[in-house]
């Protein structure tokens, strides 16, 4: 029975806890499972580096097992319950003996020695006392017989029920060599016996009750925002027992546990508890969990992956051969606030430049916290960057105030540079930030792009490339076409000019300008006369002038002319294309089933009584774009209208024109519907006037809209509302003349 109990103490908890020693061994210190400290880690006697299963009884280099798996009916290793740490094993034994064996080690070196007085401990739990029951045993050499094996007859703590108690056992091993294969401790349970183990260990001599002293100067130091490091120094040397080892942990170690507030005395791991890293303890008052964050050897520790700005507080304990736990000496530090960069936006879209021109900048807001360096941002090599939106450059500085740590929110300006060829540019990086130990500095997305200006001459066709230039007065390289992509046609050097030809500008952001800021006001009149279209197709912008104003007067009618179809009524004057032909109504009446073919001349539609007079080759239609609030758009045609919501700057309907607006007119400066002329503002559209814009209305102005007419103090418009809607109040004489 002794031989079977020696068996069963080396295959226990105290084989478990030098298992998970070896592990951590072997990483440092810094992991989770096998024991590391002890005279044996191999042997893993708190099962924290074990396999929730059940024991078989082939013996293992890294797991526990048992002799036989007869007269048992649960032998097993689970988690939850334990003494200490998060495993522990179980076993019943019906009759008989068994042995508990923990894990054996290759390594002759590592296993108790031959003729050596060592002391095995561990715990056990159990509903009926096992009345002394719990044996162990040492086996140094199974294959040499029973002289290199020792039984441990052992002696319990007082029993209580469903309570761990402590049980040690001391005796000498055999005098023979170790068996490599032979080697193991054991707990040898007899008779009927039902019992939980914990905390197996097995040290030399005889049992040790006296914990270490504490450890040294135990100070933090290299603190960042995610991490720190903890040092000690060996406690002072027991005198007594005299046996007590020079390092003053007598064969054992170190464990560190973390916790999140300030631990009372009490807050401390079981005596003689083998703990693994992750473990937790919940032991004393306050309800505190404390983490074990190292078990080890060594005198530092780095503690990583921790939470910016939290506050940490630590105990070091000494422990030694026994599992004894000094005093556990506190030591606490805050992590510090993770220095960072906020960006207002991480996308910027919209820059448009000129080859001889920079983009007008766009601006965004940069700022910084528990910084320990100013912020630089960079721009590539397509944009550039401003503080004061006068001297742009890049890289620029963003500096702290000395003693500061903070950067208040400062507005940065961005543009497209100047001397770009023309085309798309976009980066995912325009714009970077960063500062020492930033590791969340971000980038911003910029996008836009480039057109090439070409410049009217100030005299010839509008529609002939020859007129143009890459020089401000005209003169230069030539556009090649008017239909390529990024192309500015800027209409200048003269004051009034009108078109003389079909003229489309086409292409991606290709467009014409009316007038320069540079340069006195340009006129800009799109003429139709019967038999001639001199149309212009394209997108207009209406720039700002250095003297006047920059006006484009329209004769004929700029988009939805209606399409030719049969039986529909046609007024007086009004254009209808068909086939890419443009035809006036010259008789008013209804079109009958035949379409117009011709290219020359009258046509009365065979079935019906309206006459239609070719004009020109119809191709397209204007859109207005960017109008400076000083420009002028007058509408001379029979009927006016224009592609989306355009925001015109003043607008004029004259010449005895009559137009059906369609769709919402935008007024930034004043209306002026002069004598003779007729608006009608139907049920899809409205003239809306910004503050400070007004209306003259002296000729016919009417709706069908059951709303009314006017309304003032309309912060968003649309075409339930009365037809004219001013966004301020009214100001009587003013708003409306």
């Amino acid at each position: 029975m002794k031989n079977l109990l020696n068996k069963l103490m080396m295959s226990t908890k105290y084989f478990a806890a030098m298992f998970a020693l070896l592990a951590l061994l072997m990483v440092g210190g810094n992991s989770w499972g096998q024991q590391v400290i002890g005279s044996f880690p191999y042997m893993d006697g708190g099962f924290e580096g074990q396999t929730i299963s059940v024991l078989t009884n082939t013996k293992s280099v890294t797991e526990w097992s048992v002799s036989s798996t007869t007269n048992s009916t649960t032998r097993e290793i689970l988690t939850g319950s334990a003494r200490s740490g998060n495993k522990h094993g179980n076993f019943v034994l019906t009759q008989g003996t068994q042995r508990i064996q923990t894990p054996q080690t290759s390594t002759t070196a590592a296993a108790p020695s031959p003729s050596t007085k060592y002391t095995v401990q561990f715990y056990y739990k159990a509903s009926t006392d096992p009345a002394q029951n719990n044996f162990a045993a040492i086996y140094n050499n199974v294959a040499a017989g029973s002289t290199d094996r020792v039984y441990i007859t052992t002696t319990s703590a007082t029993y209580a029920a469903n309570q761990w108690v402590k049980v040690t056992g001391t005796g000498t091993t055999g005098a023979n060599a170790i068996d490599a294969a032979g080697n193991y401790a054991c707990i040898r349970p007899v008779n009927a016996t039902s019992s939980a183990y914990d905390d197996f260990v097995v040290y030399a001599g005889d049992a040790d009750i006296t914990p270490p002293n504490s450890p040294q100067t135990v100070t933090i130091s290299n603190i960042t925002a995610t991490g720190l490091d903890i040092s000690w120094l060996k406690p002072n040397v027991i005198t007594s027992p005299s046996t007590e080892a020079s390092s003053g942990v007598d064969g054992g170690g170190y464990v560190v546990v973390r916790y999140a507030t300030s631990p009372n005395s009490d807050n401390n791991p079981n005596q003689n508890g083998i703990y693994a890293i992750g473990n937790t303890l919940t032991n004393g008052t306050g309800s505190l969990t404390g983490s074990v964050v190292y078990v080890g050897t060594g005198l530092t520790f780095s503690d990583n992956n921790l939470t910016t700005a939290t506050n940490y507080y630590y105990k070091v304990y000494a422990v030694d051969k026994a599992f004894n736990y000094s005093t556990g000496a506190t030591v606490n530090a805050t992590t510090l606030s993770v220095p960072t960069i906020t960006l207002s936006t991480t996308s910027i879209p919209g820059f448009s430049a000129k080859t001889t021109e920079a983009s007008a900048s766009k601006t965004f807001i940069v700022s910084g916290t528990f910084l320990t360096n100013d912020i630089t941002l960079s721009a590539n090599s397509n944009f550039e960057l401003s503080t004061n939106n006068t001297s742009f450059t890049s890289p620029i500085v963003i500096s702290k105030s000395v003693g500061s740590a903070t950067i208040s929110p400062t507005t940065i300006y961005v543009r497209l540079k100047s001397g770009l060829g023309s085309g798309v540019y976009s980066s995912t990086s325009a714009v970077t930030a960063s500062s020492t130990g930033v590791t969340n500095s971000g980038t911003i997305t910029c996008s836009g792009f480039v057109t090439t200006p070409y410049y009217y001459g100030g005299t010839g066709s509008l529609a002939t490339v020859v007129s143009w230039g890459t020089n401000a007065n005209g003169t230069g390289s030539q556009p090649s076409n008017f239909s390529s992509d990024y192309q500015l046609f800027v209409i200048k050097n003269t004051t009034a000019v009108s078109t003389d030809a079909q003229w489309t500008v086409s292409g991606t952001e290709s467009k014409i300008i009316v007038g320069d800021p540079s340069s006195p006001g340009v006129t800009l009149t799109v003429d139709s006369i019967p038999e001639t279209y001199y149309g212009v197709n394209g997108t207009i912008d209406l720039a700002a002038a250095s003297s006047g104003s920059n006006k484009i007067v329209t004769k004929i009618k700029l988009q939805s002319i209606a399409s030719w179809v049969a039986s529909a009524t046609y007024t007086l004057n009004q254009q209808i294309s068909y086939l890419g032909n443009l035809y006036i109504v010259t008789t008013a009446g209804t079109s009958g089933t035949t379409a117009p073919i011709h290219t020359t001349g009258a046509v009365a539609a065979t079935s019906g009584t309206a006459t239609l007079t070719y004009s020109a080759p119809y191709t397209g239609t204007i859109t207005f774009g960017s109008l400076h609030s000083s420009s002028e758009v007058h509408f001379q045609a029979s009927a006016a209208s224009w592609g989306g919501n355009a925001s015109f700057g003043k607008v004029i309907f004259g010449n005895n024109s009559s137009s059906t607006l369609t769709v919402p007119l935008i007024v930034q400066t004043s209306l002026n519907l002069e004598a003779g002329s007729n608006i009608t503002v139907n049920s899809t559209s409205y003239v809306y006037f910004n503050t400070g814009a007004t209306a003259t209305i002296s000729g016919k102005l009417s709706t069908s809209r059951a709303t009314g007419m006017f309304a003032f103090s309309i912060a968003s418009p649309n075409t339930t509302n009365q037809a004219l809607q001013f966004q301020g109040a009214e100001i009587a004489g003013t708003s409306l003349i």
